[in-house]
């Protein structure tokens, strides 16, 4: 058994109130260290598979650690960034 909690990192789109509370949940484990990294966290964009705009009212990122890029960076630059976090980070485990 290790001592330390395992550092675990999730690499996710963007928030999901499906997702929210077991992150939140995770995270208050003693045993576990959480950092979910997403591509954005735009309150609004255009969903292309449902056709049209699509917001979020309520608060999605409280109760964990989490992190995005800059708006407005290239893929490229999203992928730079997300490779600084992870090794800045060095998560145990990344999903």
């Amino acid at each position: 058994m290790s001592l330390s909690p395992v550092h675990l990192a999730l690499v996710i789109d963007h928030p999901a109130q499906q997702f929210t509370r077991a992150f939140q949940l995770l995270a208050a484990e003693p045993g576990v260290r959480l950092d979910v990294y997403y591509w954005s966290t735009a309150e609004r964009f255009y969903d292309a598979d449902f056709r049209r705009s699509i917001s979020w009212d309520i608060d999605l990122l409280s109760g964990y650690q989490w992190a995005s890029p800059p708006a407005g960076r290239s893929l490229t630059g999203q992928l730079r960034w997300l490779t600084d976090q992870l090794r800045g980070s060095g998560p145990d485990v990344v999903i």
